[in-house]
């Protein structure tokens, strides 16, 4: 009984994660005007029924994809040296791979969110869920119970991401989510993060 049980969970997590995949890839494949249940269920290969029996909406299966992102965070974030400062570890893992993730999700999303009220709403759940996982991620890291503390450090390094993305989509030539301007994305994220570890006191050269 117990290993059928175990399978049958096994199967269920395997479906969920295919569905909340399926709605990752239409959108970036065909756009968030274009996710709808019936599509993500096609997508992943089971009926729409199946769909909402793990989702009661198509936003619900996008933050279950939010959810195994930062848990792959965490995981690569744990592995990081223990005395390493906060403004050195969170550039380091914001540019790799499970960090990337993450902030390939907030860029696909900015690219439309200013022609979608839908686009718009996502990338607002995604911030917010960034935003409440790296506080509890500093809290435990720093060992403190200042709670604005680590709630004032996780809204500034949101607050940087999404300044990096109104600069970056606005920047001349660019023609939407690809892998050089992605690169492009991560620099401009990185100087970003930069000038919240050094402060604004004084203007630099352009």
């Amino acid at each position: 009984m117990h290993v059928t049980n175990t399978l049958r969970e096994r199967n269920k997590a395997r479906t969920r994660a295919a569905l909340s995949e399926a709605a990752v890839a239409i959108i970036r494949e065909q756009g968030v005007e274009r996710l709808t249940a019936e599509l993500v269920a096609d997508r992943a290969g089971v009926s729409r029924r199946t769909f909402f029996n793990y989702f009661p909406s198509v936003d619900a299966a996008m933050a279950c994809s939010v959810e195994a992102l930062l848990a792959e965070l965490t995981v690569a974030l744990e592995a990081r040296p223990t005395n390493e400062s906060i403004w050195e570890t969170i550039p380091a893992i914001l540019t790799a791979p499970e960090g990337s993730a993450i902030v390939e999700r907030i860029a696909l999303l900015a690219t439309t969110r200013d022609h979608s009220a839908q686009a718009r709403h996502m990338a607002h759940d995604h911030v917010e869920a960034f935003v409440d996982w790296l506080a509890q991620w500093v809290t435990n890291r720093v060992g403190t119970d200042d709670t604005l503390y680590a709630a004032t450090l996780a809204a500034s390094v949101a607050a940087a991401a999404e300044a990096t993305v109104r600069v970056w989509i606005s920047r001349p030539g660019f023609t939407g989510l690809t892998t050089e301007s992605l690169a492009d994305y991560r620099a401009l994220l990185n100087r970003s993060l930069d000038l919240l570890r050094e402060g604004f006191e004084r203007p630099r050269p352009a």
